[in-house]
């Protein structure tokens, strides 16, 4: 048995009968999904293990020296380490500042993989944000704008940063949010209808004879360039 398997039956005897009061969900489903995320950035064993892990000790009766015995010194420094991260009190009079907070948690991490598992954990909270009160939604949504997505652009990972705040702006201004989702969407459109019109025009040519456009899985073609052409662009 690989070390990921058996950290997901760890886990899942562990958190047996728990469910997240927010949505009501097997609570094991929130470190799997974790887990599964932290996948997306390495493929490392105990980091992922770890992930799956993350909230043993602090929510069952299972200590650290329990996971160590199981799955190594490794595996249960990272798990005391996400551990204690999520202790730290993130606005507090002592730290208002946000740059601070960061800097705080960052000192805290001796090592990074800790703070991916972390960025890991923020994200599926906020994919699940929707099922939270509305100012515990705004509160969440607000450290992770002005805590954790600068974190994960100050470690170059773009597609946790980008998604970070995608979430969270999605609740501090919703309007705005559907706005420029709907304007990038419309744009989408538009250009890869610029790109359908220009490939017809190429084939048109002789250029592209050796190319069908059916292998571009753009359907129905004709209907909609003639749809493109309509737009505003091309006013």
């Amino acid at each position: 048995m690989d070390k990921v398997t058996k950290a997901i039956e760890f886990a899942a005897k562990a958190h047996d009968g728990m469910v997240r009061k927010k949505n009501n969900t097997p609570y094991i489903l929130h470190p799997l999904e974790a887990a599964v995320i932290v996948g997306t950035m390495t493929d490392n064993q105990d980091v992922i293990s770890a992930a799956v892990l993350h909230d043993v000790v602090e929510d069952t009766q299972l200590t650290k020296e329990d996971v160590k015995k199981d799955f190594g010194e490794d595996v249960a420094e990272l798990v005391e380490g996400v551990t204690k991260l999520g202790k730290v009190p993130l606005f507090t009079k002592e730290e208002q500042q946000a740059e601070n907070v960061r800097k705080m948690l960052m000192a805290m991490s001796q090592d990074i993989r800790v703070i991916i598992i972390k960025l890991a954990d923020r994200i599926h909270n906020m994919r699940t944000l929707a099922f939270m009160r509305p100012h515990k939604r705004r509160e969440k949504a607000q450290e992770t704008l002005e805590i954790y997505a600068p974190i994960a652009h100050r470690l170059g990972i773009r597609g946790v940063k980008e998604e970070l705040e995608d979430l969270a702006i999605s609740y501090l201004d919703p309007v705005a949010y559907k706005e420029i989702q709907s304007l990038l969407v419309s744009q989408m459109y538009i250009w890869f209808g610029v790109l359908v019109i220009l490939l017809k025009l190429l084939e048109t040519f002789g250029v592209l004879l050796f190319l069908d456009l059916e292998d571009f899985c753009l359907p129905n073609f004709d209907d909609f360039a003639t749809a493109v052409i309509k737009t505003e662009i091309f006013k």
